[in-house]
């Protein structure tokens, strides 16, 4: 919901509120929709979630109204950077949360979910960092594809040569042209 905007919520609504700025995100991109969708579907209350490519946070705040203990969003723009940190404490989630200007997941961490909303191109070029980043038994939702790039990504998805940080592809959902792909990384086999 935009700040500017009135909203009679229903009970059961999940309710963002985003001031955009100049960031990328407000909810109604195909893209951004298909992203939603899928947190929640795959979001579990008590995980993890990395928000890659974060724009104006709403997927990142989305993730934190759906119950994740911890977000971290990361993205290359610094007005993105700050959009997000606001919009996260807007929702009164900044301390669940930290934003930094990075261009591919934080060294060293892992998540339970990790949603990305970018390009084919960067999600192609992202895939070992955004399998290392996933926690064996984890789940990563790409979007912002085109229908045309699909096959690119699936590609990217098996090319990632370390076995064991390699995501499996699980399905796509589509709205108009706009496709994501929801991809899980096995769980740890038993030592």
């Amino acid at each position: 919901r935009p700040t500017s905007l009135y909203y009679d919520a229903c009970p059961d609504d999940v309710v963002v509120h985003l001031e955009s700025g100049l960031a990328f995100g407000t909810g109604q991109h195909e893209s951004t929709r298909l992203a939603l969708k899928a947190l929640e579907r795959y979001l579990r209350p008590g995980i993890s979630v990395l928000d890659v490519g974060c724009g104006s946070g709403i997927l990142a705040c989305a993730a934190g109204m759906l119950g994740a203990e911890q977000i971290d969003a990361v993205d290359i723009d610094p007005l993105a950077v700050d959009a997000t940190r606001r919009n996260l404490a807007l929702n009164g989630l900044a301390s669940l949360s930290s934003v930094e200007e990075l261009a591919q997941p934080p060294a060293g961490k892992a998540y339970d979910l990790i949603v990305a909303n970018i390009t084919a191109g960067i999600l192609s070029a992202l895939m070992p960092a955004l399998a290392a980043a996933t926690r064996p038994g984890g789940i990563c939702i790409l979007s912002g594809i085109i229908d045309s790039q699909v096959e690119r990504v699936q590609s990217a998805l098996s090319a990632t040569s370390n076995q064991a940080a390699r995501l499996k592809f699980e399905e796509i959902a589509a709205d108009g042209e706009w496709r994501s792909i929801a991809a899980t990384r096995p769980p740890a086999l038993p030592r």
